[in-house]
């Protein structure tokens, strides 16, 4: 076999890669964990300006005021968290293929 036809564990996949943690489905969880987090914060948004409007109009403006920044950073917050998982999943996998 020469040098160019060996293959790595990482063009593999199959059952035996996936039951022997070679590959990893961490990285799929973490972008289908991102869009859930983004529409989980999205939504307590309307919901919790309406809340603050049952108890007054001042409260209501302070709710959407302070609600979209609180919005704003927790999409920054949960972005910034998958992408850091995302991260060092890739950094795993650069190690590996180097084979060092």
């Amino acid at each position: 076999m020469s040098s160019g036809e060996s293959e790595s564990p990482s063009t593999s996949s199959g059952p035996s890669d996936f039951f022997n943690f070679r590959s990893f489905i961490s990285p799929a969880l973490v972008k289908f964990l991102y869009v859930l987090w983004s529409i989980v914060i999205v939504l307590v948004y309307p919901i919790s300006v309406i809340a603050a409007f049952t108890n007054g109009a001042r409260a209501g403006v302070v709710a959407i005021v302070a609600g979209f920044i609180g919005t704003i950073i927790g999409l920054l917050f949960a972005r910034i968290l998958c992408e850091t998982m995302i991260v060092l999943f890739r950094i795993y996998e650069e190690l590996r293929d180097r084979k060092v």
